[in-house]
Order: structure tokens, then C-alpha cells, then sequence
């Protein structure tokens, strides 16, 4: 957890309560629990080393997942700072400064640690002509990765069993019916998201012989996240923000980021050397030519 240089930090540490800051961590120090576990096997199949089984496990921590949260944080944490808007144009001001500085932009003061679960299982066989055929499966789930959710939504009415939020009545303040009626909104950056990715991966690999060497790989997968990223700019199909801060799993379909199918080939040929010395065998022996195929 970072300190500032002269000790200007704080957290709102009930966000559904306290009406200012407590000065002091901008957190909860997630990361002393972090137990990374790794589990892999090899086996040869058949005894004669052409046939082979890998599988393998690991508990994944990403211990740098703040520092562009620490940035926005910075502009809009009581009682060090708030964000506000005038004209359309965001505001960052001291507290000192007598305007209505109601909006918050914080980390989550008992945020958790984003971890990933890797998992995958594959078989290799040794085919004629120095090649290599590869089929696995490999998947992963993400839990707790850092999403940007309201934190101080607006308290719903249920019509027909559907949430249904008014609209607020002319000159109503912007922490009506907040579930903090202390504060308007608040962009909360927390570690409450979920993945899941799940994949059949084909690979086809020839060493080099006669010349010629080339692979080629393809991955049919799926991606499924509940909305990640922590600016903006993390996304640029839809909104990082989510349809219900009450609901996560309302949100829960393809990642902007998922890639259904892709197909990578690349190949090495070395052409033939028809000069064995001299200034011709010198400028024209030794060429190669290789090329990259992507299709996703």
C-alpha cells in the first residue's frame, strides 16, 4: 500500500455510511493471503517418447492492478480531495474551496486481491517428417479482477418485480435517494469482477528440413467477464461501467476482447545456394524467406 510523501491520504471506509474521510492506508493490504500454488505433469503415453500427456495448475496473483486507480483516486477521496463538474468540465479542488463537492472517485477501502486460476491439458504426438501435432484444451477463471462500478447507487422501486429507478423531481439534490445520502455518485474501484475462458487449442509444427520449417496454430475459445478496467480507455466497444451495481451478474457476456477464432501460421524457406565461394556466394547465399499469417 503506497504513502504519500507527507502523509495526505484517507479512505471512506463505509461507503454505504461515513458521511468524510478517515485519514490514514488508502486500503486494506490484500495481498498478505497470497498462496500461489503450481501443479504440472508430463507423461510418455505409449513408452517410446512420440506420444506425450501435459497437464499443469496455477493460482495466479496481479499484485500491480492499482496504479491507474491511484491516479484517479487522487482526485476524489474526502477530505483531501473531490471531483466535481462545472460547465461539463471535470474539477479537481481542495475541500477547503466552498463548492457543492459531492462526487467521489476512490478505491475500495477492503478491496480484494485480483487473482487467476490457469488450467490446461494437452496431448503431443510425434509425427513422420520431423512434425509435431499439439491438442489441448486451456482455460482460466478470473476472480476479483478490478472493475470500476457506482458505488453509492440509487436506491430502486420495484414495478412488477423489475427494478425501476424515477427520475428525481426538479431541484432535488444529486444524493437523492442514494444509498449514501451523504454523497452523489461514486466511482468505486474495486476487485469484485469474474472471467471465464475456455479454449481448444490445435498446434502443427515442422522442424526444419529440406529447407523449409513452418507452424501453425489455432485457437477456438471463449471469453465471458462481468465488465473489467479501471479508465476508460480500457475499453472502447462499451461502457466499463456496468447496467446494475446491485447486480453483477446482469452483466455477465462476451468480453469486448474475445476472439472466437484464431489462426496463426508462419514459415521459414532458405533458398538455395547455388555459389559455394566468392563475391556471388558471399551477396547470395545464406537467404531466407518468412512470412506471418494472421486471421482471428
Amino acid at each position: 500500500v503506497p504513502d504519500e510523501l507527507k502523509g495526505h491520504q484517507a479512505a471512506l471506509r463505509d461507503i454505504q455510511h461515513d458521511a468524510a474521510g478517515t485519514p490514514g492506508p488508502l486500503y486494506l493490504n490484500p495481498s498478505l493471503r497470497n498462496f500461489s500454488p503450481r501443479f504440472g505433469f508430463a507423461w510418455d503415453v505409449t513408452g517410446d517418447g512420440k506420444t506425450a500427456l501435459r497437464g499443469g495448475f496455477a493460482q495466479l496473483y496481479d499484485i500491480g492492478a492499482f496504479g491507474v486507480t491511484y491516479a484517479i483516486s487522487a482526485q476524489g477521496t474526502p477530505p483531501l480531495s473531490c471531483y466535481s463538474s462545472e460547465a461539463g468540465q471535470p474539477l479537481t479542488v481542495p475541500f477547503s474551496f466552498r463548492v457543492p463537492c459531492k462526487v467521489l472517485r476512490m478505491i475500495d477501502y477492503r478491496v480484494q486481491q485480483p487473482h487467476m486460476l490457469d488450467y490446461n491439458l494437452t496431448v503431443e504426438r510425434q509425427l513422420p517428417g520431423r512434425m509435431g501435432l499439439t491438442v489441448g484444451y486451456a482455460g482460466s477463471r478470473g476472480i476479483n479482477l478490478m472493475q470500476n462500478k457506482e458505488g453509492n447507487p440509487q436506491v430502486p422501486d420495484l414495478v412488477d418485480g423489475r427494478k425501476f429507478w424515477p427520475a428525481p423531481p426538479p431541484g432535488s439534490p444529486c444524493s437523492f435517494r442514494r444509498t449514501n445520502p451523504n454523497w452523489c455518485s461514486m466511482e468505486l474501484h474495486t476487485g469484485a469482477s469474474n472471467s471465464w475462458y475456455n479454449s481448444l487449442q490445435v498446434g502443427l509444427s515442422k522442424q526444419l528440413t529440406h529447407g523449409l520449417q513452418f507452424q501453425s496454430s489455432y485457437t477456438w475459445s471463449k471469453l465471458l467477464d462481468e465488465t473489467q478496467g479501471q479508465a476508460g480507455a480500457d475499453n472502447a466497444v462499451s461502457s466499463i461501467f456496468g447496467v446494475d451495481p446491485s447486480n453483477r451478474r446482469v452483466d455477465k457476456a462476451p468480453a469486448d476482447f474475445d476472439l472466437r477464432h484464431n489462426w496463426r501460421f508462419n514459415a521459414i524457406y532458405q533458398l538455395p545456394q547455388p555459389f559455394t565461394g566468392g563475391v556471388l556466394g558471399t551477396m547470395l547465399n545464406g537467404w531466407r524467406v518468412g512470412s506471418i499469417l494472421s486471421v482471428q
